[in-house]
């Protein structure tokens, strides 16, 4: 048995060495790591801010979709997506009318997830969601079920739309987001 265990453990290790040395670290970030305890999205101080787990209630009890941001302190490109794409004025009014969101970061294992009747902790529900890499925005219906994954920084142009195009579910009419963004008629506009 621990042979079988031991190619997961260390697909698991590559893909976080992958992740640290594409991101880079600086010893300030090891410490902003080091003394914030936050597993989740705020986008101002005014707003609250939910656990997955809060997130999950939620978005069953309002029937929106959720946007989980994977993100870590020490990771440029999560800072610069925050920065340019999450705080734009658009981005935040449309996640906060239409979305529950949640921040999850990578690079703290202490908080238990439950995600359908399962419990893991942040490691193994990065893994289980297909992480490689950072940023990482995952997508999912409010009963848990994945829409999409998307990897990497996207930018608020190419983001709005997006959101847009989720929370009408155009993905359920097998329209594609290409075919969206060339305005496809079929996926109205719920917004």
């Amino acid at each position: 048995m621990k042979i079988l265990k031991t190619p997961g453990l260390i697909i698991y290790i590559c893909t976080i060495l992958i992740t640290a040395a594409a991101c880079g670290k600086s010893d300030r970030d090891k410490q902003l790591t080091e003394k914030t305890n936050i597993s989740n999205i705020k986008f101002t101080p005014e707003e609250k801010s939910y656990t997955y787990n809060e997130a999950i209630e939620l978005a069953k009890k309002y029937k929106k979709p959720i946007m989980i941001d994977f993100f870590a302190n020490w990771c440029k490109w999560c800072k610069t997506f925050e920065k340019e794409t999450l705080h734009d004025e658009a981005v935040k009014k449309f996640l906060k009318e239409k979305y529950i969101s949640v921040r999850i970061y990578t690079d703290r294992g202490n908080q238990e997830i439950r995600y359908k009747n399962n419990k893991f902790d942040i490691k193994e529900f990065t893994s289980l969601m297909g992480v490689q890499g950072l940023p990482t925005v995952v997508f999912l219906d409010y009963n848990e079920d994945l829409i999409t994954k998307i990897p990497g920084f996207i930018n608020k142009d190419l983001f709005l739309p997006l959101l847009k195009y989720i929370n009408n579910r155009c993905y359920e009419k097998q329209i594609s987001f290409d075919s969206y963004m060339k305005g496809n008629n079929s996926c109205k506009d719920k917004t």
